[in-house]
């Protein structure tokens, strides 16, 4: 016969191990969900960053000439202004969507400066036009690296001892 005792004891020996299966239950479920959204992010970065490989090849490309200048002015204007008209149709290809926040406004920073009016009389940009465009140039390359996950530490500790 079981009497109020008993019958508590019997409660309580059921409960526990029940709680204890929920508990681990409810944790062992959290962690998989966090263990998925991990994977999820890591193919999302990883498609990107190979979709980003393909398209900022084209980027880098075209702003490797941008704001050097080696050649007689002549040349140089005409480099720039090829440069230029490559770089303003690149915004209008449908991988400009690749960009992330940062390379975006980077890219927004070098379109303005490389508007700038190179002709006030002369025929080139002026010292601080041609500062502007380098700067901004130099930091949307670092923007498009930064997302593409190449890192300048890497390169220093492998070349500098």
């Amino acid at each position: 016969m079981i009497n109020n005792k008993n019958m508590k004891e019997v409660l309580i020996s059921l409960l526990i191990p029940a709680l204890v299966s929920l508990f681990v239950a409810y944790f062992t479920i959290k962690w998989s969900i966090k263990k998925e959204i991990i994977w999820i992010k890591y193919d999302y970065n990883k498609f990107f960053i190979q979709e980003r490989l393909k398209y900022y090849t084209e980027l880098f490309k075209i702003t490797q000439e941008i704001g050097k200048q080696n050649k007689g002015v002549e040349e140089n204007l005409q480099i720039i202004k090829e440069a230029k008209e490559k770089f303003l149709a690149w915004r209008g290809t449908p991988w400009f969507v690749l960009l992330s926040k940062k390379s975006f406004n980077a890219f927004n920073i070098l379109k303005e400066n490389l508007k700038s009016n190179p002709w006030d009389g002369k025929k080139w940009y002026t010292k601080e036009q041609m500062s502007k465009i380098w700067k901004s140039r130099n930091a949307l390359r670092w923007a498009l690296k930064d997302d593409l996950g190449i890192e300048i530490e890497n390169y220093i500790e492998n070349y500098v001892d």
